[in-house]
């Protein structure tokens, strides 16, 4: 079981079989997956509701998945979750350029096991050591 205390992870797929397989593998290692079947439902998830890590696939009707991602950095409750793309198209994707526009955190590439999903989810839950600093504006007189 997952012993964290932040354990609450928005899937977003569009194929049934894929988002079931996703939602079991997350259940049985201890998280609370919710299930989004494209990025339309998955915007309107987060406006709503408060997420760890959001897994999503990249290529889906309505809005792929760096089109959600982009609308995600813009929820006030969501903005700095991380974020796994899942894909099946490892080759097509500018995945540099994707960590510095949307600051996606991991590409898994299908197919991929049970336990590599579990295994990057854990690890995304992991704060962050690029923390931010605060400087006060004071202090720069």
């Amino acid at each position: 079981m997952c012993d964290e205390p932040r354990n609450r992870i928005l899937i977003v797929e569009d194929t049934l079989i894929m988002a079931d397989v996703l939602k079991r593998s997350l259940s049985r290692a201890g998280f609370s997956p919710t299930v989004a079947r494209n990025g339309v439902e998955a915007c309107e998830l987060v406006e709503k509701l408060k997420f760890d890590t959001v897994v999503t696939d990249f290529r889906m009707p309505r809005m792929n998945g760096d089109e959600f991602v982009r609308n995600l950095r813009m929820t006030p409750l969501n903005c700095d979750v991380p974020v796994i793309f899942v894909s099946s198209r490892g080759l097509e994707l500018d995945t540099e350029q994707l960590r510095l526009d949307l600051g996606i955190r991991v590409f898994l590439y299908k197919p991929f096991s049970p336990s590599e999903l579990v295994t990057v989810v854990r690890e995304c839950l992991i704060p962050n050591d690029r923390s931010h600093t605060i400087v006060d504006p004071q202090s720069v007189i």
